[in-house]
């Protein structure tokens, strides 16, 4: 909740950067980041993670993209992110 809280009081921080969240768990920063507009991209490693952020996704309205994945398959992936 605080760092969902310091995201909406520093948005400005975010405009323009593609974001990602590692850990993310139910997605709420992710949830709170992709209301104010910014490109964000959840991340967690425990399959049961995307059951319960898809159901914030849905409740809220709100809709990026959500991966299971490990830090060493995000590591070799070509993506890049201006926030992580």
């Amino acid at each position: 909740v605080n760092l969902s809280l310091w995201c909406t009081n520093n948005h400005d921080q975010f405009k323009n950067k593609n974001i990602l969240e590692i850990g993310a768990g139910l997605g709420i920063p992710s949830l709170v980041l992709k209301y104010l507009n910014c490109s964000v991209t959840a991340t967690d490693y425990h399959p049961h993670a995307l059951h319960f952020a898809k159901i914030n996704q849905t409740h809220n309205n709100l809709h990026f993209p959500y991966l299971i994945e490990s830090w060493k398959e995000l590591i070799n992936k070509k993506n890049t992110y201006d926030i992580i």
